[in-house]
């Protein structure tokens, strides 16, 4: 009976800490804005938005690398908006948006509490948030 006991007890003690380990997709959301209209619409301007964003993902790769690995191995950067006009009351004109997705975020670790996220030139980080719960690689 007691062979038993230990077994039951570690199968307990599984399914209430694995779950609490998931971990969850982490959107960031950065934005270029244009003052002239003109300008953001140039050609070259598209490709040159679509290598910068490109080059976000190295950026957070490098982050958490630096954070144990917090972010996780699966990170992505995509342009997701291309020559979006702003509403009237922004002063600027269109704008590009660049989302960066880390896949496997680690919530429970702390390493990243006192770290800045990556700057990028000309971009700003308008938004970011979490997706679904999703099993850690």
């Amino acid at each position: 009976m007691r062979s038993f006991v230990i077994p039951l007890w570690l199968a307990a003690f599984i399914s209430f800490v694995i779950p609490t380990l998931a971990c969850k997709q982490r959107f960031y959301n950065y934005q270029k804005e244009f003052a002239n209209c003109n300008e953001g619409l140039m050609p070259g301007v598209k490709g040159r938005a679509e290598r910068e964003c490109a080059s976000f993902r190295q950026a957070f790769v490098d982050l958490s690398a630096q954070a144990n690995s917090q972010l996780g191995h699966s990170i992505t950067s995509e342009l997701k908006l291309v020559g979006e006009v702003l509403p009237d009351d922004n002063p600027n004109c269109i704008y590009y948006q660049c989302q960066v997705v880390a896949w496997r975020y680690r919530e429970w670790q702390t390493e990243m509490n006192h770290r800045a996220l990556p700057d990028f030139n000309g971009w700003t980080l308008k938004d970011r948030w979490y997706g679904k719960t999703v099993d850690c690689d």
